[in-house]
């Protein structure tokens, strides 16, 4: 069953690679390496600003579907959303014009800073849309709105980037418009969906019960990121945080496949529990562990042992030494700090204690401020990614700890051990391949990495993929014999 829903959601994890790497060379080559800093600070803050104050409303919008829908009240559910929008917007306008009066002696800034609080308002609208064909298990629709919506932003983005003087200011413009493009057909959809219902407090502030400590936990992590980035840029300017935030871009592909993986597993998990058959939610989670090892573990790995050729294919030259001596340890952290997010903060997220987890995830973020700070001022960039890789590896560690008192997710150290011993087999067959440079070598070596993989974890039968892979296999067979005949 997560096998199908995986396929379902894979549109949606391609198209956000493509934006992903898109992103990161498009723009390290439009941009100079300060407005790319720059369009990074704004990022991270803008990020950092909608998950403080919006996050929350996404989660109950997936979190109680489900029991508005059991209960006949979905209008009144759709019309509390709607109203929570409405507010939104009105916060929106007038963040906007904070922003102008602050940044008046600095209009590029001001700029950037107003463009992506738009096109955060209107994500908004549409993440509200995604969350509830997630939870509806509309996979289609929510694969082409995704799919969509990444896309023309970072199309519009690059074009807004090459051809205007806007500088960090264009790739929000390009998320702003993009967004648009599915935005009123979204719109329509909840306005019609909260047609007859009534916007009830109560119901609000179970939203906000739920969400807003999910949203602080969520927020931590951002705060981390972009008080490294701010740290950085005051220590080592702009142009260095350009270079960490190329770094940053190309590992993303690790969250990537934690959000393919968790949206595929996490709402047949959380279905299972709400129906009160906790033996089905922990077989389905163990099978989300299990997938997750799989599919990430060797991508880490990869990633690291691609290091060179990626950055230098992916990223601007100004930037690229700088961002491949970064990969590896951004790689570790991402592996970290996903497993943390999309599998071990489901116990939490299950028994709705996302207070607590709150609570548990302000030990891990002090430790990488201060860890990142003290490696910053001892070895400088490098120094301050290897630290937050630490510190990222014990936050995980005590999630998982703490998790478990609440709901026993599994940890599944059998499949755990044969994805890493599968990962490894690749990495004395990619360090064979001669470092020639560029594209060249990252197409070998990451053809190469996946072939071994591929063999090892069929030896292995790593996440059960052999009796998948016999039976595609078989059906491949009596296809190829019927056309034949």
């Amino acid at each position: 069953m997560i096998a199908k829903r995986l396929m379902g959601h894979l549109p949606v994890n391609i198209a956000q690679a493509v934006a992903g790497f898109g992103a990161v060379a498009a723009f390290t080559r439009l941009l100079p390496p300060e407005d790319y800093g720059r369009y990074a600070l704004v990022l991270v803050a803008s990020q950092l600003v909608h998950t403080l104050t919006l996050t929350w409303a996404e989660a109950a919008a997936f979190r109680f579907h489900a029991k508005a829908k059991a209960e006949g009240t979905l209008s009144h559910h759709f019309a509390t959303l709607n109203g929570i929008l409405l507010a939104a917007a009105v916060f929106a306008a007038a963040l906007i014009a904070i922003v102008q009066i602050a940044f008046r002696a600095d209009p590029a800034m001001a700029a950037a800073a107003s463009l992506a609080i738009g096109a955060s308002l209107v994500r908004f609208l549409t993440r509200v849309a995604r969350e509830t064909d997630r939870a509806d298990h509309k996979v289609v629709r929510y694969s082409v709105g995704e799919t969509v919506f990444t896309m023309a932003g970072l199309g519009f983005g690059i074009a807004f980037a090459a051809t205007t003087t806007l500088g960090a200011a264009a790739p929000f413009l390009g998320l702003l418009v993009g967004a648009l493009v599915i935005a009123l057909p979204d719109a329509l959809r909840l306005l019609g969906q909260g047609r007859g219902g009534r916007l009830e407090l109560k119901a609000a502030a179970a939203f906000a019960g739920y969400g807003m400590p999910l949203a602080m936990a969520l927020s931590l992590e951002l705060a981390v990121q972009a008080g490294a980035r701010f740290a950085i840029a005051g220590v080592l300017g702009e142009a260095a945080v350009g270079a960490y935030a190329a770094a940053f871009g190309l590992v993303r592909t690790l969250d990537l496949l934690f959000i393919w993986a968790g949206m595929s597993a996490a709402p047949l998990t959380l279905s299972a529990y709400e129906n009160g058959d906790r033996t089905a939610a922990l077989r389905l989670a163990h099978g989300m562990i299990r997938t997750l090892y799989a599919l990430t573990i060797p991508a880490a790995l990869g990633l690291i042992l691609v290091a060179q050729p990626l950055a230098t294919t992916m990223v601007g030259e100004a930037l690229a030494g700088e961002a491949a001596a970064l990969i590896p340890p951004l790689a570790a952290a991402g592996l970290f700090a996903g497993l943390s997010t999309y599998y071990f903060s489901e116990a939490f997220q299950l028994t709705r204690r996302t207070g607590l987890r709150a609570m548990v995830m302000l030990f891990p973020a002090a430790l990488t401020v201060l860890l990142a700070g003290l490696g910053a001022h001892a070895y400088g960039l490098y120094g301050a990614a290897w630290a937050v890789a630490v510190a990222t590896a014990c936050g995980a560690g005590l999630l998982a700890l703490v998790g478990k008192r609440l709901f026993p997710l599994p940890w599944a150290l059998g499949d755990l051990a044969r994805s890493l011993l599968a990962a490894a087999a690749m990495a004395p067959v990619v360090l064979a391949i001669p470092p020639t440079g560029g594209l060249p070598e990252l197409v070998a070596k990451t053809l190469a990495g996946a072939a071994t993989y591929a063999t090892a974890a069929l030896l292995l039968n790593v996440a059960g993929c052999r009796p998948i892979a016999e039976a595609v296999w078989q059906r491949l067979c009596a296809r190829v014999t019927a056309w034949l005949k």
